[in-house]
């Protein structure tokens, strides 16, 4: 049996394998949610010191900011690199082949760097828009300054951090896979792969994925489709021509 024989072959136990829930799915999401937590609330107490009172974004450094970028980057990007070769190692695995894991390593620590970076802009922007709104409103609105703190609490709390982290795990664990169809493509090119959008299929799928359920993904729209989403991707073989 040649290679392209055998990935075939094989394919039914890695669309089986991407049925399942992504392999160490609620360690991850509790890691990355007390980790997270935990550098939020250092920077929610040096906040509420750095607005002062009156309260003034203006009195909030630049280092603030960067310091706690790198605060934040320094413990997620880990998870999100060993879930990419976590996911990647199950996904090979299944086929039963083999891969170059060196890239892989690679492929994994650029992409969670980068992306850890892209999600610390976000999230600071977030944060800094609504701290320049609730300000406003104690200048405009009459709030005092309890009232702009305890607006600010969503900003640092559980809740933000879990939903980031099943978002997150769910992008990460996408992103390995992707990458390997990719490898696998490059590696036996009279195939390629297909992928359908796969939810729980329960009463708690939301009207977002609902539909998408067993489709093909078309224009590169991946999991994760909105924050909380643990959809999934189940890869189907062509022979090319």
């Amino acid at each position: 049996m040649n290679a392209v024989d055998n990935l075939k072959y094989t394919l039914q136990k890695v669309t089986n394998h991407l049925k399942a829930p992504v392999s160490e799915r609620e360690r991850f999401e509790r890691e990355m949610e007390r980790k997270l937590g935990k550098v939020w609330n250092s920077q929610r107490d040096e906040l509420m010191k750095l607005l002062g009172d009156p309260p003034s974004l203006a009195n909030v450094p630049q280092s603030y900011w960067n310091n706690g970028g790198h605060e934040i980057k320094k413990v997620i990007a880990p998870i999100f690199e060993e879930i990419f070769v976590s996911q990647s190692m199950a996904m090979a695995g299944a086929a039963r082949i083999g891969v170059d894991w060196t890239l892989v390593n690679k492929q994994a620590a650029n992409w969670a760097y980068a992306h850890a970076g892209q999600l610390i802009q976000g999230l600071q922007t977030t944060e800094q828009n609504a701290i320049r709104d609730y300000v406003q409103k104690y200048y405009t609105d009459g709030w005092t300054l309890d009232d702009v703190i305890s607006h600010l609490e969503p900003l640092f709390d559980k809740q933000r951090a879990t939903t980031i982290a099943i978002t997150e795990t769910t992008n990460a664990a996408t992103q390995s896979e992707m990458a390997m169809v990719n490898y696998l493509e490059a590696t036996y090119p009279t195939i390629h792969f297909v992928g359908y959008w796969i939810t729980a299929n329960d009463d708690r799928v939301c009207d977002i994925c609902g539909p998408k359920h067993g489709k093909i993904i078309e224009d590169a729209e991946y999991p994760p489709a909105h924050v909380n989403c643990r959809c999934e991707v189940e890869y189907d073989v062509r022979q090319n021509g």
